[in-house]
């Protein structure tokens, strides 16, 4: 079974990986969770993951162009793609 999980803040980020898992999950960084895509120290938690990020949001924050590599930027087109393939979805806020 896999799920999509979706973090909107940082502070949530640890929590959720608690329940990840690693081989059938995916994260998407939503809103402010968007930072774990350029911060270091998020980074080492997130190596090895399914992740994601929401271009709109990355945009508004003006993080485009800071995303570390293997993390996939995604439309709003693509983030209702990725809802409609998990089994589950699970919103962290």
């Amino acid at each position: 079974m896999s799920h999509l999980h979706t973090v909107n803040s940082l502070t949530r980020l640890p929590l959720c990986l608690r329940t990840f898992d690693r081989e059938h999950d995916r994260l998407l960084l939503i809103e402010d969770g968007v930072y774990g895509a350029v911060n270091e120290e998020q980074q080492r938690l997130l190596k090895g993951l399914s992740v994601f990020v929401l271009l709109d949001d990355l945009q508004a924050r003006g993080l485009s162009s800071r995303v570390e590599r293997g993390i996939a930027e995604i439309t709003m087109a693509d983030f209702v793609r990725l809802c409609g393939e998990a089994d589950r979805v699970i919103n962290w806020f």
